[in-house]
């Protein structure tokens, strides 16, 4: 079937048959209704020139002009109704408007190709990118017919099942071969939850490779119904977890050591006297027990860093107050760290207070953490500001807080005159009535759009296109109420425009032509 639909006729060919064809037809018109007319040649030179193109399309002329300069002379009506010389004028007249069929016809086609091919790249760029996302994402998409119980599997799907395509044979019991035999009857209940309740299917389960590997998985899918509510079609899609789930295990494996590494912990007394440490304690300060307890916390800290950081703080503790501080110390082998101490009154069972438990948390890496989250967020807020799209953000009260360097070269509004202005957007869009009905279709649909194109006034008075993606419900920002990213399509629109007028003008040119073409047909009948 696919190799009949891809036969095309050869245009030359087919123009050489439908002259003969229309050759006979205009011998049986003359014949039959006593009147001359070449209408049918016009019709397939129109054909030909629009199926085979221009070539084919001359050579149709040309057979043509020959059928009807040989059928003029040899036909007896044309005889009687016109001579010779209006028989040779009959053909030039009809070889001139055959061409401008022609050259109309062609250029048609070729704009018309043109356009098309132009959807077909962009379509393929669109497919493309996806592809590439799919595969960066590591995301595979399944789709289970549940009344033949055929499934169908990407070529991701399949990689993340550690299979190859042609290996997946489409039926469900291979399928269920490779899930991990603990965590088949959990995915059955799932799916069947799912299903039951017609919810979002989400699991997360273990397939095993041919090689024997564990890897794990999780399934997103979602059930579709016939008019008698019988599941019949189920969709979605599969993503590799494996870092993830590896992710989680080193984290309850950092869990389990910090819990078997407690913090510093001491207990003094209303006299800052040590009365219990533990090992952690005289590990951080690389002393015996006996080196430590009962004596005083400035023996040991320093007599400098007790009265100034220790005793106060601690004669807050005494009187019953929960006291936490972070403190830069130099310890004798650690050296300098960053501490976060803790002192809390010790309650007897009278509820009195009899001294002070201090906890000591090393927070030296969690500082230099932060020191770096915000030395990358600033080095992501430059990137941000460079990137060579148009990117802006709002707060809670609707003012612009971000506006980068793409959105003032486009727009020539710079952030200084942006960020804070709270008349801002009526010099963005000045026509109040425009601006009112963005302004609450944004409300309507919310922060999640792609590709909303809004006419936005420059600087200078000129009006840009700008198409806006919004996509901060689902990847919020902090300190962001709301954020999107534009592009300036104003040429882009500009042109499918113009292509647009040009392909109306053409043909508004070929109907015309047409129309002379029967007028001038008419004329040519005799009168009766």
């Amino acid at each position: 079937m696919q190799g009949a639909m891809s036969i095309r006729l050869n245009p030359y060919a087919l123009a050489i048959a439908m002259v003969a064809i229309a050759t006979l037809a205009t011998q049986w018109l003359f014949s039959a209704l006593n009147t001359e007319t070449y209408v049918l040649f016009n019709s397939v030179v129109a054909v030909i020139a629009w199926y085979g193109g221009k070539n084919a399309g001359l050579l149709a002329i040309a057979l043509s002009a020959f059928a009807i300069s040989v059928f003029s002379i040899d036909s007896p009506q044309v005889q009687i109704a016109s001579d010779g010389g209006d028989s040779w004028h009959l053909v030039l007249e009809f070889t001139l408007i055959s061409l401008l069929i022609v050259f109309l016809t062609a250029k048609l086609h070729a704009e018309r190709q043109h356009v098309e091919q132009l959807g077909i790249r962009q379509m393929q760029e669109k497919e493309s990118q996806l592809r590439m996302a799919v595969q960066a994402a590591h995301l595979g998409i399944w789709d289970w017919d549940m009344v033949s119980e055929a499934i169908t599997l990407s070529v991701e799907h399949a990689v993340i099942f550690g299979l190859a395509l042609d290996e997946f044979d489409g039926k469900y019991r291979t399928f269920e071969s490779c899930i991990h035999p603990d965590d088949r009857a959990g995915l059955d209940r799932a799916v069947d939850l799912a299903i039951q309740r017609r919810m979002i299917y989400q699991h997360e389960y273990r397939v095993v490779w041919r090689d024997g590997s564990i890897h794990w998985v999780e399934g997103r899918g979602q059930a579709f119904y016939d008019a008698t509510g019988r599941p019949i079609r189920m969709s979605g899609i599969v993503l590799d977890i494996d870092r993830r789930k590896e992710a989680e295990l080193s984290l309850r494996r950092y869990e389990r050591i910090f819990a078997t590494t407690p913090d510093s912990i001491a207990l003094v007394d209303p006299t800052y006297t040590y009365q219990m440490v533990n090992q952690a304690y005289l590990r951080r300060f690389q002393k015996r027990p006996g080196e430590i307890i009962g004596h005083s916390i400035a023996e040991i800290v320093g007599n400098q860093v007790f009265e100034t950081e220790c005793k106060p703080r601690l004669d807050r503790a005494l009187a019953g107050e929960r006291v936490q501080f972070y403190l830069w110390y130099d310890f004798p082998i650690t050296k300098h760290r960053y501490l976060s101490i803790t002192y809390t009154p010790y309650l007897e069972t009278d509820r009195t207070i009899s001294g002070v438990t201090v906890s000591i948390r090393d927070m030296t890496k969690l500082q230099q953490a932060e020191t770096e989250l915000q030395q990358r967020e600033e080095h992501l807020r430059q990137i941000l500001q460079q990137m060579p799209v148009m990117l802006d953000a709002f707060d809670a009260d609707g003012n612009i807080i971000c506006w980068n360097q793409e959105c003032e070269r486009i727009t020539g509004f710079s952030a200084e005159e942006v960020i804070g202005n709270p008349t801002i957007m009526e010099l963005f869009y000045p026509e109040a009535a425009y601006r009112q009905q963005m302004m609450a279709q944004w409300a309507e649909r919310g922060n999640t759009y792609r590709n909303w194109e809004w006419d936005f006034t420059c600087k200078d008075g000129t009006i840009r296109t700008i198409s806006w993606s919004n996509l901060s419900d689902r990847f919020p920002v902090p300190g962001w109420a709301a954020w999107g990213i534009g592009i300036d399509v104003t040429e882009r629109n500009q042109n499918i425009d113009a292509l647009t007028r040009l392909n109306a003008d053409l043909e508004s040119q070929l109907a015309d032509c047409r129309a002379r073409l029967a007028e001038q047909s008419q004329q040519h009948e005799p009168p009766e």
